[in-house]
């Protein structure tokens, strides 16, 4: 039986913990694979039946940022007899050290888009709005210092070390082979795989006129204060309609606190949750408005449940799951809040365009189930052990 450890730092957290929560129970289920779970943080209140079921979990409770650490890491690693270890964030500051010190296979699992930590490092300067984030702004701008830190030094190294670097779609494997590390395909590492979707056991399509953010609640990537603008534009036109924000993090003090001051009397903060189905089954349409994502699930998610989304086009993971020709939901202009709101108001108003675009999108999301998934993670797996 082929061992694998998944990586993390909080666990569960988000996105990514969920895939590997899925994929875990996937291979678990296949008799085939003992899965563990690394993490520096497990969290036993949030922990699902299904994590405990098919992961071993060890809690390690340090940053691999040390060679120490990471050859402590690397201990665990042969104690355990591990394979395959799958490490879906940079979890590691010196990865060539690593793989000197490790015998096992290792996949580097990118779950965000090309370049997001450029993006997210300038978003979280913005914010700030001081001399010294407008000089390292400049220096961005300028000298790209923060693009060359990432695509000259550390991608390559992690590249380097790697069996395998998976990304999230086609056209970030693209990006990396042609505009980051200057590879064919035919010599290429980097494998797409789309992350895989759980299974919602009862799908209702009956839904009731509730609006719906779930995620975390952070600035830099996520922007639920662009909805909260955006909502008090449509609130008091639609009276009889609420608008429910699911979810957690730094940034929801200033979120529950920028609702009192818009005078917002329909937008209920309701907490993270781990029932998230129970929100899919009740709401009507899915607002996201971040600057940037990965994949998002929770798009995939919501069309898996019937609820129709709403997203700035702004990376490519959103434009994949939404798409432009026939579109599977909703695609503003990045990041135009007034076209945002124009395109609610419609959707809500128009119920009959909501219940046609609901047997397109459950059909749509038969394509991303955790069976068609897994098998191209076990087709990847076996062709990095035969190696």
């Amino acid at each position: 039986m082929l061992r694998i450890a998944f990586v993390h730092n909080i666990y569960p957290m988000g996105g990514g913990e969920d895939v590997t929560a899925i994929l875990a129970s996937y291979l678990h289920d296949t008799g085939r694979y003992e899965c563990y779970l690394l993490a520096r943080v497990i969290d036993g209140q949030k922990l699902r039946e299904s994590d405990r079921r098919s992961l071993h979990l060890i809690e390690h409770g340090t940053f691999f940022t040390s060679r120490k650490a990471i050859r402590e890491l690397a201990a665990k690693l042969d104690e355990l007899k591990i394979d395959l270890l799958v490490i879906p964030f940079r979890a590691i500051s010196d990865w060539e050290y690593l793989r000197k010190i490790t015998p096992c296979k290792i996949i580097y699992h990118h779950h965000g888009l090309p370049r997001w930590e450029v993006i997210d490092k300038l978003s979280r300067l913005e914010k700030r709005n001081s001399w010294s984030a407008r000089l390292k702004i400049g220096l961005e701008q300028r000298f790209h210092y923060y693009s060359r830190r990432f695509y000259q030094r550390i991608y390559p190294s992690i590249y380097r070390s790697v069996d395998r670097f998976v990304v999230l779609c086609d056209l970030y494997r693209r990006e990396f082979e042609q505009e980051i590390f200057h590879i064919s395909p035919s010599e290429s590492k980097i494998r797409a795989q789309i992350n895989p979707l759980k299974p919602f056991p009862e799908v209702k399509l009956q839904k009731n006129k509730e609006v719906l953010y779930l995620g975390r609640m952070t600035y830099a990537d996520k922007r639920v204060d662009r909805l909260l603008r955006i909502w008090a534009q449509v609130e008091p036109l639609f009276p009889d309609w609420e608008l429910k924000l699911v979810g957690d993090g730094d940034q929801r003090p200033a979120l529950e606190e920028q609702a009192r001051v818009l005078g917002l009397k329909r937008a209920r903060f309701c907490g993270y949750s781990t029932q998230v189905a129970e929100h899919y089954s009740t709401a009507a349409i899915l607002c996201m408005t971040s600057t940037f994502e990965g994949w998002p699930l929770v798009l995939v998610e919501a069309q898996a449940n019937g609820v129709v989304p709403i997203a700035f086009d702004s990376v490519g993971g959103i434009t994949e799951i939404i798409g432009r020709e026939q579109p599977l939901g909703v695609l503003v202009e990045p990041f135009d809040e007034e076209a945002y709101t124009r395109e609610l108001i419609n959707m809500m108003r128009d119920g009959e365009r909501r219940k046609a675009l609901q047997p397109l999108m459950l059909e749509k999301t038969r394509e991303y189930s955790a069976e068609q998934i897994g098998r191209r993670w076990e087709e990847m797996i076996q062709e990095i052990m035969k190696e």
